[in-house]
């Protein structure tokens, strides 16, 4: 029978919602979360064991939108910052709480603490200085950097099928709790000041949310605050990037005749900037243009801005003029053994160039379909600057190399001569590899097996496999370290044999551990499903031979299946000269996971390999089966706790058969005896939680008007809203942006 276990996926530490549970009284008194004031999402937390008020445990797809726009809470009715709170507690010791929990620096717990219900007259009141300190601790280089680099490679449909967290999801939760937490602070009559817009302007940067970032640009300008460069910059950059990270958009930066004329219009199938009269670099000239007025003068990142604003247009003359006017950098004259000197800058300059500028000229050249030009600039730039070039960089150059490679209609049309030749992909990968020392990826080698498989080279194709394997195992034996130092924490004696010490779980080394191995964690299955993918294409490819079928069915393939089988489902066609063999069970590809074996998925050694399995290892549990047997060591009162949920209750994978015995849905989920005396002994009197459902509801997520709507509630609207139009903010025309 079909067991169902809750699969610990990769959340980010930013999900903060309500708890399931009804009431809890542990340790000292309830408080109530800022963010469901209504009487059915009201719940009660335990400050004193966990500082924050949210958890994301119940939830499957949290987002902006789970709390419906009728339920969000309006200014008049947060609660009285005159008194001490509805529950007459103890002011002074919940002050003490909170700054305790703000000098510890952790951004997870200053998160939760500047959520909670009970600290909002205190968050509301507190020193300008000191809110300003906390606000900017909720850095996006901490709650959404870290995510946004491990989903890009991903298709949106791998993460839905593998039940992550969509990028949509984790930048819409941090961008309603920075939201809430404003909401609270305005509250008691506080306003925000340069600092906190600047970074709330960063935050709209870094998801890349231009709606967000025109909301928040004219709430300072209501308020009288005067924009800086850092504040410039970031607005152009929102406009830049515009939904450039969600979704299909990453597919659709390239400059095409196509795409430009798709985003012509107000609703093109395409999300993000727009071009014409639409056009984002007429939108990002005129903030320059204002900058300049106001007597601000421009950084690299400015003009960094301006050359991807000019490439998302396919204006290639701007781009240019740009690097021309700028740094003396003249592209034409790149061809030719004289390309001429560079302007002389000091390193404290400015406009002196980083690997920010040879970033953004890779990604303008290269999508428009100019890899050449961007490999020459990055070589020259960084040689007349002595600038080191970043891994970032390599990689995106060797992604639109990639592209450019492939044998598609659009290359046919585009590129003189058709696509690329593979040597060229080849050829760039020595390159960055030997002469520059990159570390490759399993994303490299994703893209290096595509061509292989594509010719045939089944040589190449399982080098590069057996390539990622490695670097996947590698990290996955980060995570493992990891995780086993989230294990000691919860392994710590227990107050009365069975609560964890509440000083543990709010410890910074406690919440750190726990952040360190949810990015690792998703990494861990970022990289497993490509090499998934990898194994699905070696399977299903029968004329890696050509017509020497015999190889392919008595040497080939059997060696592939046993090679690979922990990455092979229990369902599987394989085409032989006389037809198709079908081995069927209960497991297919285009399932969450594709085996429901309890170890982790390993490769075993081939001929002609020097691969050495590891015994020990190869029979390392799954994280799953550890939580799911740690779990009920813990009582029901710590499993409230927002970090331990985030360990415990992400959103479920779906296992088939997973233990030998069966249990019905309404006994729970009970590991083995095996399993529990391996990990953590007999434990007697153990917690059972309660039966979760096997997939929870995904709730709908906030529409673009819905999303507006929240933004406006709190920093007001982007302007007066014209007949006709959606009330974002737009200028009329641009001026020339270089004299």
């Amino acid at each position: 029978m079909r067991v169902i276990v809750g699969r610990c996926e990769g959340l980010a530490s930013h999900l903060l919602f309500p708890s399931c549970r009804p009431s809890i009284c542990h340790h000292t008194h309830s408080l109530r979360p800022i963010a469901a004031s209504p009487p059915q999402l009201a719940r009660w937390f335990n400050t004193s064991e966990s500082l924050a008020s949210w958890s994301t445990g119940f939830l499957p797809k949290a987002n902006v939108g789970n709390l419906q726009p009728e339920i969000n809470i309006p200014l008049n009715k947060l609660p009285d910052h005159g008194a001490p709170g509805s529950d007459n507690i103890d002011r002074t010791a919940l002050e003490r709480e909170l700054y305790s929990t703000l000098e510890s620096g952790q951004p997870d717990q200053i998160m939760a603490a500047l959520l909670n219900y009970d600290y909002a007259a205190l968050v509301a009141t507190m020193p300008q200085s000191v809110f300003t300190e906390a606000f900017n601790s909720l850095s996006p280089a901490y709650f959404v950097e870290p995510f946004k680099a491990l989903h890009r490679p991903l298709h949106p449909y791998t993460v839905e099928l593998k039940k992550f967290k969509s990028p949509d999801a984790i930048f819409n939760d941090f961008v309603r709790n920075l939201s809430a937490i404003v909401r609270v602070r305005r509250s008691a009559g506080s306003t925000l000041g340069l600092a906190e817009y600047s970074h709330l302007l960063d935050c709209a940067r870094s998801v890349g949310d231009a709606v967000m970032a025109d909301h928040i640009w004219h709430s300072m300008k209501r308020d009288g605050i005067l924009p800086d460069i850092h504040c410039y910059n970031h607005y152009m950059e929102a406009k830049v990037w515009n939904s450039a990270y969600t979704g299909k958009e990453k597919y659709h930066l390239r400059v095409t005749p196509y795409s430009y004329k798709k985003r012509k219009f107000q609703d093109p199938g395409f999300e993000g900037y727009g071009t014409a009269s639409r056009s984002v670099r007429k939108e990002v000239n005129e903030i320059f243009d204002e900058m300049t007025e106001a007597g601000i003068e421009g950084t690299e990142a400015t003009m960094v801005n301006l050359l991807l604003a000019s490439a998302r247009v396919g204006h290639k003359t701007a781009l240019r003029d740009i690097l021309k006017t700028i740094w003396s950098v003249d592209v034409d004259l790149l061809t030719t053994h004289y390309p001429g000197e560079v302007t002389k800058y000091e390193r404290t300059s400015p406009l002196y160039p980083s690997g920010r500028l040879l970033y953004a000229v890779v990604h303008a050249f290269g999508s428009n379909s100019d890899i050449f030009s961007a490999l020459r600039l990055v070589e020259h730039i960084s040689k007349s600057y002595d600038i080191e070039v970043p891994h970032s960089v390599w990689a995106e150059l060797f992604e639109w190399a990639f592209v450019l490679s492939r044998h598609t209609n659009t290359n046919y049309k585009i590129l003189e001569g058709g696509p690329l030749h593979t040597r060229v992909l080849l050829d760039l990968f020595e390159k960055m590899t030997t002469e520059h020392n990159v570390k490759p990826t399993v994303e490299t080698h994703t893209k290096l097996a595509v061509p292989a498989w594509l010719y045939n080279h089944v040589r190449i194709f399982l080098n590069n496999m057996r390539a990622a394997y490695k670097i996947m195992d590698e990290t996955r034996r980060k995570k493992i370290t990891a995780r086993r130092m989230v294990e000691s924490h919860l392994r710590h004696p227990r107050i009365d044999g069975k609560n964890i010490d509440p000083q543990i779980l709010r410890s910074r080394a406690f919440a750190d551990a726990v952040h360190t191995y949810d990015v690792l964690r998703l990494q861990v299955m970022q990289q497993t499903s490509m090499i998934e993918r990898l194994v699905r294409l070696l399977i299903a490819k029968h004329d890696w031979v050509g017509p020497n079928w015999r190889a392919w069915e008595r040497q080939l393939l059997p060696r592939f299946v046993e090679e690979w089988r922990d990455f092979i489902p229990d369902t599987l066609h394989c085409w032989t000269h006389t037809g198709r063999v079908h081995f069927n069970g209960l497991i297919e590809f285009g399932q969450g996971r594709v085996t429901n074996q309890r170890t982790i998925q390993v490769r075993r050694p081939s001929i002609n390999d020097d691969f050495t399995p590891d015994p020990d290892y190869d029979n390392e549990l799954e994280d799953d089966v550890v939580w799911a047997s740690l779990r009920r060591s813990i009582s029901p009162e710590d499993l409230q706790t927002h970090l331990l949920k985030r360990l415990f209750e992400p959103v479920p994978l779906e296992y088939r058969d997973y233990y030998p015995t069966s249990l019905s849905y309404d006994e729970g989920i009970y590991p083995d005896e095996h399993i529990n005396e391996k990990m953590h002994g007999n434990i007697e009197n153990g917690y059972v939680p309660a039966p979760s459902p096997a997939q929870w509801p995904h709730l709908v997520s906030f529409s673009r008007e819905q999303k507006d709507e929240a933004l406006k509630e709190t920093f007001g609207p982007c302007r007066e809203a014209k007949d006709g139009d959606d009330g974002c903010y737009e200028r009329s025309s641009a001026k020339a942006i270089l004299s």
